[in-house]
């Protein structure tokens, strides 16, 4: 099993709506060329504070009920009121009833408007393949990057404070 991590950093302006769903669309056909049914939904982040919760990468009873918060869309229901308002969208590809980890996401952040990011885990390796030949090379208006977003003000705070939480390495 395969995985992935990996960004598209446009180099002039920022990532729009279309742009967002025209990927999550060719990602989902993708999957969907070489596995059954893929559940696809868009998660968002509406409000300041599940937006710094979704950006901290620890497991914390805190975390998973700010968490809960976010609201869920099909593809479809996400227009430019949806997209204006959300502080985050991370569309979930998923296989229902599936005891595997797979799992791919395409997420925009308004912090970093600027990119995109792509993560899958648990790829069957022609899925990887396509998905690596597909996206994971630059464009005319966009370079690749690592995948990884910056961390939340309260991470960094906890970062910069030295402050240790239980569970947690120094």
């Amino acid at each position: 099993m395969d995985g992935f991590r990996f960004s598209h950093d446009k180099l002039f302006g920022i990532f729009r709506l279309e742009q967002f769903k025209r990927t999550a669309k060719e990602l989902e056909s993708i999957i969907n060329a070489t596995r059954s049914h893929v559940d696809s939904f868009v998660l968002t982040c509406e409000d300041k504070n599940t937006y710094d919760w979704s950006k901290v990468s620890f497991a914390m009873d805190e975390v998973n009920k700010a968490l809960e918060q976010r609201k869920r869309y099909s593809l479809g229901e996400v227009d430019e009121e949806v997209w204006n308002r959300a502080l985050q969208l991370e569309n979930f590809m998923k296989i229902p009833n599936d005891k595997e980890v797979f799992m791919v996401c395409l997420t925009h952040d308004k912090a970093e408007e600027n990119r995109l990011l792509f993560y899958g885990q648990g790829l069957d390796e022609r899925t990887y393949e396509n998905v690596m030949n597909r996206f994971h090379k630059r464009g005319w208006l966009y370079t690749l990057g690592n995948g990884h977003g910056k961390p939340s003000r309260l991470m960094r705070g906890i970062i910069d404070s030295g402050l240790h939480l239980k569970n947690l390495k120094p």
